[in-house]
């Protein structure tokens, strides 16, 4: 007997735990289910296959290129920076960790991250931002899908969000901007007016 997942976003449950009566019985691999010889009568009502589904947790990191904290037309998304899914239950282990890359949906699109979430629970994103950017306001404006969401600049992390069973976050952002660089004044110079009353 073989099993067919319901759908492409569904994964096999693992198969053969203790209890034969809960558990799945068809393939991780293959869906199949090892063979069961019957006698005429007899009944086997434990072959069974489980199913289930991730949830995603993802978006962009971004630079912020008119500095009105918004993901907006003319910013740009930002490769190669390390973003990291934290659990709340080990907050010094990143559960899974990536660089940002080019939206396999939209390659025209630049730092774009995703992770794939099966444990539900509680977790943090932290971005890994290079030393010459800044963070930009979090939570401004109406539209959470445009706004930065790094609340924690020491820590590079966001608020500790849910994660349900099959959720689709896709509003988890990290808005960047050109940090301001240091002047130092080296010499002044100045000439004094004097005018006669």
């Amino acid at each position: 007997m073989t099993f067919v997942k319901p759908g492409s976003t569904y994964k096999a449950s693992p198969a053969n735990t203790p209890d034969d009566a809960k558990d799945s019985d068809a393939s991780v691999t293959t869906g199949a289910a090892a063979p069961e010889v019957l006698t005429s009568g007899e009944s086997n009502q434990t072959i069974d296959a489980g199913f289930y589904r991730c949830a995603y947790v993802g978006d962009y990191v971004w630079l912020d290129n008119n500095n009105n904290n918004l993901q907006d037309a003319g910013d740009v998304g930002l490769n190669g920076i390390l973003v990291e899914l934290y659990s709340t239950s080990n907050l010094t282990t990143p559960v899974q960790t990536m660089l940002t890359i080019n939206d396999p949906r939209d390659p025209s699109k630049k730092g774009y991250y995703n992770f794939e979430v099966c444990q539900v629970g509680d977790y943090l994103i932290k971005v890994k931002k290079p030393s010459t950017y800044d963070f930009v306001s979090p939570n401004q404006g109406t539209d959470d899908a445009i706004d930065s969401d790094i609340i924690d600049f020491a820590n590079e992390s966001t608020l500790i969000f849910k994660v349900s069973y099959a959720a689709e976050i896709n509003d988890i952002d990290a808005g960047v901007k050109s940090k301001v660089l240091p002047i130092t004044l080296k010499e002044f110079t100045g000439r004094w007016n004097q005018t006669e009353m």
